[in-house]
């Protein structure tokens, strides 16, 4: 008979990089156990789900991801988990994400617990924020801003580290997207976190079939043209990045080669809405989208500018799988151990991304080499087979144990 996992999440969207993570490893590790998926909320009960967080002043150094919770709220959740691992029969408790650790006040019961760092929030915090942005010179006031942020942020940053490092050792073992994010746990957690790689990944692309929609059967026709961007818009990751490429890096692109156009594809929440740097002349803002296939044939270079983030970027992987060629900065990268000029172009500063963009758009040959070795690094490392793989491997060893 199967093992039981009570597996805590929240609910993604299952277009995001959460979304395809989280869901893809439930539906994958069902072949190894049973698995019952519950929201925090639902886990809390109406009592806890009820308990207001502390609440934060404007100086607070507590990040927005972590509540705050009164003396006793974290014993009384242990207390919970305990009764819904009894209740569920379940051998081990699963949590996907830290913030959802958080969430429930880095609670340790008896049982077993898996927590599924896929972020590493105190790695999108401090001072990469505000050093990394628009190269633009300030003036008198904002340098004066500046110099009064940045110590702000770093002292944020040193906060969300010691909060994210406690909530990693109360696990009993913490998954990471990449070796990079492993290494960075292992020189700053304790001895008693466990820490091991479950790779993020991206299923395998549909068989090409030929496009019914004439908007894409144009984007086809003019594919020396496209570039794609595709994320959730909900993540500031994102919108920062993208804020970023449009003022500074799209202008030069748009002088050097006025027919290129940019796609940008992901679904915008209500509070979150394009800004006047999406009206430039060749950006296509075309929200969320149900079949991405034809963009992704229809594509010529895949754009990912980061300057903030954390784990590894499910848009890259799913870039290499569509052997799309890729233009990203390091932070956009980062985790992957990608090589520039081999599996992607690595570029900083907005000329050098306009440089690499323009030079992909113009040489067929080097976007012919770079997707052929982008697929060949999918294909060995990224993937569902072998995420779920290491993930049953670890929480076999976990039960053993």
């Amino acid at each position: 008979m199967p093992r039981r996992l009570l597996w805590i999440r929240r609910d993604y969207d299952a277009a995001s990089g959460a979304g395809v993570r989280v869901g893809g490893l439930i539906v994958g590790l069902a072949a190894h156990f049973d698995i019952v998926e519950r929201t925090p909320e639902a886990v809390l009960g109406a009592e806890l789900a009820a308990v207001p967080a502390r609440p934060r002043g404007r100086a607070s150094l507590r990040p927005s991801w972590h509540p705050g919770r009164p003396s006793g709220f974290t014993r009384r959740v242990a207390t919970v988990l305990d009764a819904a691992a009894v209740t569920h029969g379940a051998d081990a408790i699963v949590v996907s994400h830290p913030a959802t650790y958080a969430r429930l006040g880095g609670a340790r019961p008896a049982a077993p617990l898996v927590l599924d760092a896929f972020d590493l929030l105190w790695t999108q915090s401090g001072t990469r924020q505000v050093e990394l942005g628009p190269s633009r010179r300030p003036g008198l006031r904002q340098r004066v801003r500046r110099g009064l942020t940045l110590p702000l942020h770093a002292l944020r940053a040193a906060a969300a580290r010691r909060l994210e490092l406690r909530l990693l050792a109360g696990a009993d073992r913490v998954w990471v997207c990449s070796e990079l994010d492993r290494e960075r746990l292992i020189r700053s957690a304790s001895r008693r976190s466990r820490v091991e790689v479950v790779p993020n990944f991206v299923p395998a692309p549909p068989a090409p079939e030929p496009p019914e929609d004439p908007v894409f059967e144009s984007a086809a026709s003019a594919r020396g043209d496209r570039i794609l961007f595709v994320g959730a818009m909900g993540y500031h990751a994102n919108r920062s990045g993208l804020s970023f490429f449009l003022d500074s890096v799209w202008p030069r692109v748009r002088e050097q080669r006025p027919s290129a156009r940019l796609q940008v594809v992901g679904r915008w929440p209500d509070w979150a809405r394009p800004g006047d740097e999406y009206r430039q002349p060749g950006v296509e803002v075309l929200g969320f989208v149900e079949d991405l296939e034809p963009l992704w044939r229809a594509a010529t270079v895949f754009v990912c500018p980061l300057l903030v983030g954390s784990g590894t970027r499910i848009k890259i992987l799913d870039a290499w799988a569509h052997g799309v060629p890729v233009v990203s900065t390091p932070v956009g990268a980062e985790g992957l151990d990608a090589v520039s000029g081999r599996d992607l172009v690595l570029a900083e500063s907005p000329d050098e991304l306009a440089t690499a963009l323009l030079t992909l758009l113009d040489d067929a040959e080097a976007r012919q080499r770079l997707a052929a070795a982008a697929q060949a690094r999918w294909r060995a490392e990224a993937t569902p087979e072998l995420a779920v793989e290491r993930a049953a491997e670890s929480l076999q060893r976990l039960l053993e144990r």
